[in-house]
This record gives structure tokens, sequence and C-alpha cells, in this order.
């Protein structure tokens, strides 16, 4: 996500490109583990960059091929695709296909069998970003919990298109830490891929001592109160939104932590621009340069979740083996 979730000062360093890290090992497991259906919502866009493109593909991919996630669920502005496709409930597998189809053209491997056997697709008439809110009520409505007393439990995954999940994701889960549930939500935040990439990004990895208030992936358990929903019509990409969404969490008694150290979501960007509502490339980190994202952090809405352990089970609000405190912009 962005980087003013803090007024805390961050060197903007131009990106280079970066390699494919080794996926992190896992962590023991709980014997007594529930069963999670882990349900991951998004946008997907094609930007103009091949490059980019190529960025997202991947994700997708491995987001695609990992099986601990059950369903991709993107929610698409009507407006952007064809009538017969929006307009059908019972729109054919071929008719989806055709909207996916520009992806086996930068990646013929692609597992575009399995991502569509993943895809749940759904339209809104929201012409720009995808609304944190519309993520959210699409959740609570189509994703509710199974009852406690169930073995099973279905759990959401709000995040952007550039975040990829590896095994780790199973801790949700398995780990007797675990503490996720309608009190609890998960605000990740991300790592750097290792190598030139981390050395390059503007804020680098949130997981550790670099961390700045950013958060790159929801993990929540629907359905959220209706009126927590509403507060949360902010763009994906806003300035701040991050930390906003969970000072909204606060305010409706729901606890944000952080434990981005056992649950780890991967971030994909090689190049110091990224594309504007318009499809414009902009430099990240510099305004004027495209449109204006708002910045939905103001009047004191906002709130953070330190890096933290599952084990841990409250909310890390400050981090002393840090040393100093970050300096703050005056």
């Amino acid at each position: 996500m962005q980087d003013r979730c803090l007024p805390w000062k961050v060197s903007h360093q131009r990106y280079i490109p970066q390699h494919k890290g080794p996926s992190p090992s896992l962590l023991p497991t709980s014997t007594d583990a529930k069963r999670v259906e882990i349900h991951l919502i998004g946008q997907w866009y094609y930007p103009k960059s091949l490059h980019r493109t190529r960025e997202l593909v991947r994700v997708l991919a491995i987001n695609t091929n990992n099986s601990h996630i059950h369903k991709i669920h993107l929610i698409q502005p009507r407006a952007q695709h064809p009538r017969k496709i929006f307009r059908a409930l019972s729109a054919t597998r071929s008719q989806i296909a055709r909207m996916f189809l520009p992806i086996l053209s930068v990646d013929k491997h692609f597992p575009m069998s399995l991502f569509l056997s993943k895809l749940q697709l759904s339209f809104t008439d929201h012409s720009g970003r995808l609304l944190a809110s519309e993520s959210f009520r699409y959740a609570s409505q189509n994703l509710k919990a199974i009852p406690s007393d169930s073995p099973t439990m279905k759990v959401a995954i709000l995040a952007n298109q550039d975040i990829y999940f590896d095994n780790t994701l199973h801790l949700i889960g398995s780990s007797p830490y675990s503490d996720l549930g309608p009190y609890t939500a998960y605000f990740l935040s991300r790592h750097e891929e290792p190598g030139p990439a981390e050395n390059a990004s503007s804020i680098g990895t949130q997981c550790g001592p670099r961390f700045v208030g950013s958060h790159d992936a929801f993990v929540f358990l629907p359905p959220l109160p209706g009126p927590l929903v509403d507060r949360c019509a902010f763009e994906m990409g806003s300035w701040g939104i991050e930390a906003r969404l969970l000072w909204e969490f606060e305010q409706f008694g729901i606890l944000g932590r952080n434990p981005c150290h056992d649950i780890k979501v991967w971030h994909v960007h090689m190049g110091a621009y990224k594309e504007d509502a318009s499809g414009r490339e902009v430099l990240q980190g510099v305004e004027g340069t495209g449109r204006s994202m708002p910045e939905v952090n103001v009047d004191g809405k906002s709130s953070i979740a330190f890096p933290d352990t599952l084990k841990t089970r409250f909310k890390n609000v400050v981090e002393e083996r840090w040393g100093a405190k970050p300096e703050l912009v005056e």
C-alpha cells in the first residue's frame, strides 16, 4: 500500500530489477487445526506497461497455484467489460475466459484452467479503483462465516494485484496461536523479494525495522458490521488507506494485528513507476505526476499495527527492540 501512514521521513530510492525470491520455510502446524477456506478479493487490470503486466501476471499465477487459496474473487468495473458477460448470471466459462486471454500472450505457461476454476467474477458500477467498502460488502454478503460449531470457516483477504502469498498462509487455520475472528483482523505488512529489489524499494520490507506504517493485505472474517462497511468507501491506493481502515475497524471493536513475521505477503514491483487511474505512468512517491489520490487518514483517523507474531495475541503498538524512535517530520 502507500507510505503515508505515519509522518516519518522515508528515503525514496530508484527501483532496479529484482530477482524472484525463495519461498520461506513453513512453521510447525497444529494437530487440531481448523479447516479454513481462504478467499482472495481484488480487481484485475491490464497495465499499459508490458513489464508491469508481466509482474502482475506472475503474482496472479503464484496466487492461483497456492493450494491454500480456495477462490479468487475479482470485482470488475461494469463499464469496462462486454455487456453480454455481466448481464447474464450464467456466463459461460468460454465467455469469461475471453476476458483473460491476453494473459496467455504474456505467459503461455499461466495456469489458466486452474485460475478459471478458482475465479469468482463480480461487477461494480464504480468506474474508478476498487473501493474497500465494495470488497467488504461483497465478502459480507457472499462469504459469511460458517457457524462457529463447524470445523470450517471462510476467511476473506483484500489485497492489491502486486501482492502474493506463500505457504505460510496455512497458519491462519493451522497455528494454535491464530486468533483471527469476529473481533480480530490481520493487517499484514509486506516483504520485498530478496535481492536488488529490497535495496531499491522506496520503503523496503515493511515487516521489519524499516516499517513506516504500511499494511498490504487485510485479513478478516466476514460478515463485517454494515455501518463499518459504509464508512470504508475509499479507493484502493488512496494515501494512508490502510491506516484509515484499521482505525475504522477499531471504532467497531475489531482489533487489528500485524503477524507478518509468521504470515508472509510478498510485494512485486521492479520499476520506479506505477500507473495512475488514467493509465499514465507516474513516479512513485512524487506528487503532481498524475491524478492525485486523496489522503484519507487525516483528522486523527489513523492507526497502525507494528510487525508482530501470532504468538503474542495482542496488538503491538510499539517496537522497543528497534532502539531509537523514528525521526518525525517537523
